[in-house]
């Protein structure tokens, strides 16, 4: 495993996933989050601080550490080549993550519009990560 691709694949990962939530969650769709029942959330004062913001970062890299990580150990066993060998990968953790998820209807008080909208949201991620990391990911 090539250590040194694996540390640039996570950054690459991390900037997707980074790109694409303030896009989305920032921009793009935000007001998904006005939709009632609005009590879960935490305000925004809170959501945005340099803290949380340090930590969901943090975290965002870690996930993306080991979204390279998985990929690489299990690389030889996934099917297709390069580019498509990673779009494969990205749909099946997307459809394993994906069922956990839905279920977040009926386990919080949530619009279901806005558990669809993570779904959705988490499909471009992962085929955008798992397009470039199979892309550029050489195993042995």
């Amino acid at each position: 495993m090539n250590k040194t691709r694996l540390l640039l694949l996570t950054l690459l990962v991390f900037v997707i996933h980074t790109v694409v939530v303030m896009l989305t969650c920032g921009w793009l769709f935000s007001w998904v989050y006005a939709l009632p029942p609005v009590e879960i959330w935490v305000p925004m004062e809170t959501m945005t601080s340099p803290q949380t913001m340090m930590y969901l970062n943090l975290l965002a890299l870690v996930i993306a550490f080991f979204f390279v990580f998985v990929y690489a150990i299990i690389y030889k066993g996934i099917p297709g080549k390069t580019w498509t060998r990673g779009l494969m990968y990205g749909l099946l953790l997307w459809l394993a993550s994906s069922i956990g998820m839905a279920s977040m209807i009926f386990l919080m008080n949530i619009s279901p519009f806005v558990v669809i909208y993570w779904m959705a949201q988490g499909l471009l991620i992962s085929l955008l990560s798992g397009l470039f990391v199979g892309g550029l990911y050489k195993g042995k």
